[in-house]
């Protein structure tokens, strides 16, 4: 499974803030890509620059509603997590971590904590 994590420095962050992602493949970090940074829609457009390396997974903070579409008409799955990328890409592999739903995404302008 091809899983990239989208970050702004160590932290996941919402597809809008990304500046990096790092692709893994069976627990490994086989790429590390630099998102470039567009005004209009910058999550969508990081998304697609993801959507290319043949991943199966992106996960991130929050992803509105354009995005979480592209990526379900790519048949790639949508991850919203905190924490180290590591850690979240062990719980995706051994099926701890559910895809996101839409409505769970949210637009990267309210943020709901669940603990």
């Amino acid at each position: 499974m091809r899983i990239a994590v989208v970050l702004n420095g160590e932290q996941i962050s919402a597809m809008d803030d990304g500046e990096i992602a790092l692709i893994f493949e069976n627990g490994k970090m086989v790429e590390n890509m630099r998102l470039d940074q567009r005004d209009e829609h910058p999550g969508l457009y990081k998304l697609s620059q993801i959507l290319p390396k043949n991943v199966n997974a992106v996960v991130t903070r929050s992803c509105g509603p354009p995005g979480f579409r592209l990526a379900m008409n790519k048949n790639v799955r949508l991850y919203k997590a905190d924490g180290k990328a590591e850690d979240v890409v062990r719980k995706i592999e051994n099926g701890e971590l559910l895809p996101a739903r839409e409505e769970e995404m949210g637009h990267g302008h309210h943020h709901h904590h669940h603990e």
